[in-house]
């Protein structure tokens, strides 16, 4: 009985060490996958940061254009004005010299 009892005693021992090791492992596994998880969900937000960012450039650019596409749209518009005017002025002044020849 005292060998049954040794027995018992060092496989007690062996299965606490295995079982100290288990969990050792398992810590370190989680420990791992924790890391890795953490990793992936910092890549994600780089990946937001940077697609957000990209947007934003995209949208500002589009303004941009927009904007300058209106200003060439008014500076035209002014020009065909002052054109007009100036059509104008032309055509009044020669009707009062018309009207003071006529005189």
């Amino acid at each position: 009985t005292l060998f049954r009892s040794e027995f018992l005693v060092k496989k007690d021992k062996i299965e606490a060490a295995i079982l100290q090791a288990d969990q050792t492992m398992t810590e370190k596994e989680k420990e791992i996958l924790e890391q890795k998880v953490k990793a992936e969900a910092e890549e994600r937000e780089r990946q937001i940061r940077e697609e957000n960012s990209r947007r934003l450039n995209q949208l500002m650019e589009a303004q941009k254009e927009s904007l300058q596409n209106h200003e060439e749209v008014l500076r035209q518009q002014m020009e065909e004005a002052r054109q007009k005017m100036m059509e104008q002025n032309e055509w009044l002044m020669a009707e009062k010299i018309k009207e003071r020849s006529e005189e």
